[in-house]
Parts: structure tokens; sequence; C-alpha cells
């Protein structure tokens, strides 16, 4: 099956590949943030170094200021602007021509929050209450781990096992996702937020990658520090992912549940990890369009509505996820 899982992800970089121009740009999302801050980690997964060397290059000249990707195309307030930038930094390497790694270090490094390790999912907007978010802390400790950020990735680590996994209101019935700047729980929010607030453990057709996420963070600390309370927590993931199957596994949004299944497969050798992921991504290869891409279902049904920037976004995302998910069942 391993071979499945990276003929896939293949079939969608060669269709990535077919809208790349010269310069680094996709070819009609010349300016959308979404299709480039996963586009090097893709291309380097993939076997694409070069590629990812332009795709790195073009975002450094046209879109990221002050470290911050979301800067170039006035894409700040976006919920998911800081998860851009760890994801970005993820894709790059020491070795980049175009270093961009500094500049992304301080702006994560703004982000969070230093006597708790909560990372911002924005800057506030106007008199906006600052929030911390438990995907984006998650994916702003991995981001952090590549740049080399150890101590900040630690104390990130630390804030969601401590804060936000051991001190839910009530754990088996809902995960709550964000907290204030200090420390208190948000459960009041707009009807249309919710996804972003709360996992309602048990029901259907939600969002379930920040579980995902968090547990391929939390495993990738313990495989830097062995630290077991790491590891530990996410068992408590997983057993909420369980909690709202069979969505968690196979609906398109769980696909980073695919990956940090097998993060924790990788990190423990136990096989309900496995089977977790591969049944994820099965998902996904069931889930592929002929054309190699991956549409955001139930709400689009043909490429031809949906935004090249968003299948760029929607595939180069699960090009990754797949990737990792062949690795570490078969490292």
């Amino acid at each position: 099956m391993i071979s499945v899982y990276q003929d896939s992800a293949q079939s969608a970089m060669t269709w990535a590949r077919s809208l790349l121009k010269g310069d680094g740009s996709f070819r009609d999302a010349s300016h959308e943030v979404g299709a480039y801050y996963l586009a090097p980690l893709a291309f380097r997964m993939s076997g694409f170094p070069d590629l990812a060397e332009a795709a790195l290059s073009y975002v450094k000249r046209t879109m990221v200021r002050d470290g911050d990707i979301n800067k170039g195309t006035n894409d700040t307030g976006s919920n998911v602007a800081t998860f851009r930038n760890a994801m970005l930094s993820v894709g790059t390497t020491p070795d980049d021509n175009d270093n961009l790694r500094p500049s992304l270090a301080a702006h994560l490094n703004s982000m969070q929050n230093p006597e708790t390790g909560g990372v911002l999912a924005r800057k506030p907007i106007a008199n906006e209450k600052r929030e911390i978010d438990l995907a984006t802390t998650s994916a702003t400790l991995l981001g952090m781990l590549e740049l080399g950020m150890t101590n900040q990735a630690i104390l990130a680590g630390e804030h969601l096992v401590q804060r936000m996994i051991a001190t839910q209101p009530d754990p088996t019935e809902y995960v709550l996702f964000r907290q204030s700047w200090d420390g208190n729980w948000i459960d009041t929010y707009a009807k249309s937020d919710k996804s972003r607030y709360k996992l309602d453990l048990g029901a259907a057709h939600q969002i379930y990658w920040p579980l995902g996420i968090c547990m391929a963070a939390l495993a990738r600390l313990f495989q830097t520090t062995q630290d077991s309370s790491f590891l530990t927590t996410c068992d408590i993931l997983f057993d909420w992912a369980n909690k709202c199957a069979p969505g968690a596994f196979n609906d398109l949004t769980a696909a980073k549940v695919g990956w940090g299944c097998s993060e924790l497969f990788l990190a423990t050798q136990q096989l309900n990890f496995k089977v977790a992921a591969e049944q994820v991504a099965t998902m996904l290869i069931d889930t592929q369009t002929p054309d190699g891409v991956w549409l955001r279902r139930p709400t689009i049904s043909k490429i031809e509505d949906q935004p090249i920037h968003v299948t760029l976004d929607t595939t180069l995302e699960r090009v990754c996820w797949l990737l990792h998910i062949a690795r570490n069942l078969n490292p």
C-alpha cells in the first residue's frame, strides 16, 4: 500500500507542476497565499527540491514581509495566518538559497505567549482580543522544531499538554480549541464560527484536523525530547478522534488525523495507530479525482467549480500528509 500512497501523491504533484511557472509562481494563482505556504514542503517531500527553492524564492520576493507570508497578500486577518507561517517554516531547510528562516523564526516567536507557550491564531485586528489556538500552537511547535527553536517548541508542547488538553472543561462531551491570552477557555462565539472553537465528541461532519496536527506535533516533540508526557497525552487525542468515528478517519477534514496517527505509529509501533493511518490514507486515495487533485467535498464536486488557489491549497496539503504517512509506516 505504501507505493499506492506515493503514486497518489506523485499524481497530484504532476498536476501542480503543470501550473508552476519559471518564476516560481502558479498560473492563475500568482497572489493567493493559500497556494504557496505548503508548496515548498510538498515539492521537497515529493522529490523536487529545485521547485521547492523556486517557490520559496517567489514567496520571499512577493509575499513575505517581516517573516509573515500573509502581509504581502493583505490576508493578515485570516484565522489560519499563523498556521500558514508555521507550515511554510516546516518546508524550509538550513541550506535554502533564499534564507527566510531568521525572519520566520522571529515572527513565530512574536506570536507565542512567552509565559504560557500558547500561540495566537493571528494578530488581533483593531480591538479584537488575542486568542490562543490549539491547532495553531501545534503547527507552530512543528515550525519551531524545524527552525531549531527547541526551547520554544517545548514551551508550546507544555502548553498543549498542561493547559489545553489536561484542563478541558468536559472532555467526555466536547473539546474546546481556543483560550484567551491569559488562559481562560473561550466558549462563547458566533454560531458560524463553531468549528474553530469546539468539537462535539460523537457528532458527525465536523472539523477534525486540529486533533491530527496536535498528535503529530506532540509525537514529534517526544522524538526530540524523549519526554513521555508528550506521547501519553496523544492517547487522549486519539481517544477523542475515535469518539468521532467514522468521520474523524473518513471525512476530508481527517487528513491530518492520518498524519498524526502515523507519527504515533513511528514513535510507538502500536498497530492501532497504523490501522487508523491506513484508513485515512485509503480515504484520501478514494477521494482523489482523475486529475490528481482533491476537492472540498461535499461543497465542491467538480474541479471547474473550485478556484485554482483553493485546489492547490487542498491538494498540496494532502500530498504532504500522504507522504508523511507513507514514510512513517515504512521508515
